[in-house]
């Protein structure tokens, strides 16, 4: 259950990354996502919270599950 709260985490962190640019060809999005992916999955191990929290825009919503929204970038790095 952890491991896909997680993914899910990542998941929509990467999107959110991937959108800044907004690249439009298919191959490049993926690429994007997976070493958006790489990335935080390497940042949540170290526990380096402030590289996990930087890659999520600055009003980003975070849905854990069970429990409040998260609302901006400090309430994730709370969290």
């Amino acid at each position: 259950m952890r491991m896909a709260r997680l993914s899910a985490a990542l998941l929509v962190a990467a999107l959110f990354a991937a959108c800044r640019n907004t690249p439009t060809d298919p191959v490049q999005v993926r690429r994007i996502i997976d070493v958006q992916n790489a990335n935080l999955a390497r940042w949540y191990a170290a526990g380096d919270i402030d590289s996990v929290a930087s890659a999520f825009a600055p009003d980003a919503w975070q849905m854990p599950p069970n429990a409040a929204p998260l609302v901006g970038r400090e309430a994730i790095r709370r969290f």
